[in-house]
């Protein structure tokens, strides 16, 4: 599932169920208010998709990219459809709108957004390029694209060093950090821990690889 703090609260959406053992995906949106320790259900994302990238800016919680995915190849075998579509939701007025597609190739995986004031960084991910029974080969991307809310438009950045990003970070002000994840043809794990500088535009690699 996505998640993102606003305001006191954590907003969780999307993901998947697989308590059947069926791989469902999810449109499903809960709120978490930590002043009074309890759940609500809020406006559910307007599609199903698994594996957004997600953030938090201002008032507003986004959704990127992601993957659907369709057991056309019979069970245990899904295929996964990679999406584009960008979802605004408004915490004060509990409703999602559409927003400008993510220019780059449609991607999952990605586990978050770098936020840096009014802009998200979207990196790496995966891509898949066969739609077929069974699905694959699963293949990493390596592009930067950034979203500046205020304007509602994407722009391509410098590409990145390393096809992971399981797991992403910011600063705040200046740095975004991929951490770990895989490389995928197939799915070898990548420990990597790569740094990139939204003021220069450009990526480079920390010393230290995870462990473990």
């Amino acid at each position: 599932a996505s998640n993102v703090a606003i305001g006191g609260k954590a907003y969780v959406f999307a993901g998947t169920s697989n308590i059947t053992g069926s791989n469902i995906d999810l449109a499903v949106h809960e709120v978490y208010s930590q002043a009074g320790d309890s759940w609500a259900n809020a406006v559910p994302l307007p599609v199903v998709r698994r594996e957004t990238a997600y953030a938090g800016i201002g008032n507003d919680a986004y959704s990127f990219s992601g993957s659907t995915t369709n057991t056309v190849g019979g069970p245990g075998t899904p295929v996964f459809y990679y999406h584009a579509e960008t979802y605004a939701y408004n915490s004060p007025g509990d409703s999602w709108g559409s927003r400008t597609n993510i220019p780059s190739p449609n991607r999952s995986g990605i586990r978050g957004g770098g936020v840096v004031e009014n802009d998200c960084y979207v990196c790496s991910g995966m891509l898949a390029y066969d739609y077929g029974p069974g699905g694959g080969p699963y293949v990493s991307s390596r592009a930067t694209s950034r979203y500046n809310s205020a304007a509602d438009a994407w722009s391509e950045m410098q590409v990145g060093s390393y096809n992971s990003g399981h797991g992403l970070a910011s600063d705040g002000s200046n740095y975004i950090w991929t951490i770990g994840g895989a490389q995928y043809l197939y799915h070898g794990v990548s420990p990597s821990l790569a740094n990139y500088s939204v003021n220069s535009d450009t990526w480079g690699a920390d010393d230290t690889a995870l462990v473990g």
